[in-house]
């Protein structure tokens, strides 16, 4: 665990080269997405796709939790919140509304070559989606509202991002 600090204390310090280093590794994932896809390797896909994520959190942290640009940060979203959270739920239902044009349109198209019960199977899986989905923005907003104003009612601290205890 001291580790973790010390190297999370020497990433703050420099934290234009940590972040620099941050997105030289989210663009090493895409290029090695890129050359899966291209490629046909699967590997390549998932070895990318896991840098992608892991230095995307690691640049979020670094950004979000490191002072002084934490109050900053929060100053913005606090002003900006109505606005990020209506692109926050268009985001969410945006691969939702995709995958029903992709279902209505299968279903005039593929008539002739599909058989009833595949039409049915993928009417039932795309409603479930649509349900869970649903469920999910209607959970999600209300607490990121919830958090926004609590967060904005708060005075941001120097703690730099951990407890003091």
């Amino acid at each position: 665990m001291t580790t973790l600090v010390t190297l999370w204390n020497q990433a703050t310090e420099r934290r234009f080269r940590s972040a620099l280093i941050g997105l030289g590794v989210i663009l090493s994932g895409v290029v090695l997405i890129a050359i899966g896809a291209v490629v046909e390797w699967g590997w390549t896909r998932l070895i990318g796709a896991g840098a992608i994520s892991l230095a995307s959190v690691f640049v979020g942290a670094l950004v979000g939790w490191s002072d002084p640009v934490r109050p900053r940060i929060a100053a913005v979203f606090s002003s900006w919140s109505r606005i990020l959270l209506a692109l926050l739920a268009f985001v969410m239902m945006a691969p939702l509304f995709i995958g029903l044009l992709a279902l209505f349109g299968g279903l005039f198209v593929a008539l002739d070559d599909t058989s009833w019960l595949s039409l049915f199977a993928g009417t039932v899986i795309t409603l479930f989606l649509l349900i869970i989905t649903l469920l999910t923005v209607a959970l999600a907003l209300p607490l990121a509202f919830r958090g926004l104003r609590k967060s904005s009612a708060e005075v941001p601290s120097d703690s730099n991002g951990q407890d003091e205890s």
